[in-house]
């Protein structure tokens, strides 16, 4: 009969539109169903890991809907992460593909470092390397400071 709704809609769920958003880098998606597996075999809900950790709901939401990472920047708190979840900090740094905590890309050291590689290499082969460590750190969503989360103008 026209007119008539059958209560099924032919649009994508809520949850397809969330695993299609572009916004969203493969690094945080991956990070995120980890997460997902850690909180069931810790038995934890996100709203009772968000509450141990002393943040919201909807920042760990953004974690496990693979938006955001945690900040790598802040060991304490991926110290306390990996505590309430009854595993290491290594298990985490390892799951997310952080090999060493995004402090060491960001600022001072990151300059130094930098200063250090302009002085041995010809320039040639240094704007090339530039050019990588500036596509790496866009690829893992830095935003230049140690943050996963994008800057706001």
């Amino acid at each position: 009969m026209p007119g008539k709704t059958t209560g099924k809609s032919n649009s994508k769920t809520n949850k397809q539109k969330r695993e299609d958003n572009p916004n969203k880098n493969p690094q945080a998606i991956m990070f995120g169903k980890y997460l997902r597996v850690k909180l069931a075999e810790a038995e934890l809900t996100q709203q009772e890991l968000s509450t141990r950790l002393g943040l919201s709901t909807s920042t760990v939401g953004t974690w496990v809907n693979g938006f955001y990472m945690p900040d790598f920047s802040n060991p304490d708190m991926i110290n306390r992460l990996a505590k309430e979840l009854g595993i290491t900090s290594e298990e985490i740094y390892t799951a997310a593909g952080t090999f060493m905590n995004d402090a060491d890309l960001s600022g001072t050291k990151l300059e130094s470092m930098l200063g250090q590689l302009r002085k041995k290499l010809n320039p040639s082969d240094f704007e090339e390397l530039e050019a990588l460590i500036i596509a790496y750190i866009k690829a893992r969503g830095l935003n230049g400071n140690g943050s996963s989360k994008p800057q706001s103008n």
